[in-house]
């Protein structure tokens, strides 16, 4: 599920396994388009990669605001 590539993916990340957690993160991403927390933490995550991720951390957190534009989690993109 969605649920568990996220969890797995946030593991992988923790222990700097970042290539690994990227294709899990987006493979959350793309299972569950309309979850706000996959949305919202695959965009944080991306963010924090830095900057050769920001142009898809932006479409990330545009996504994710769409989803949700009055969510107070989904502004901190």
């Amino acid at each position: 599920s969605a649920t568990d590539r996220l969890l797995y993916a946030s593991l992988l990340a923790q222990s700097d396994r970042q290539e690994e957690a990227e294709r899990e993160f987006s493979e959350a991403a793309r299972l569950a388009p309309k979850n706000l927390t996959v949305q919202r933490e695959y965009g944080m995550w991306l963010l924090n990669r830095g900057q050769s991720h920001l142009s898809q951390a932006e479409a990330q957190a545009r996504q994710t605001l769409a989803l949700a534009p009055q969510d107070a989690s989904a502004n901190l993109l």
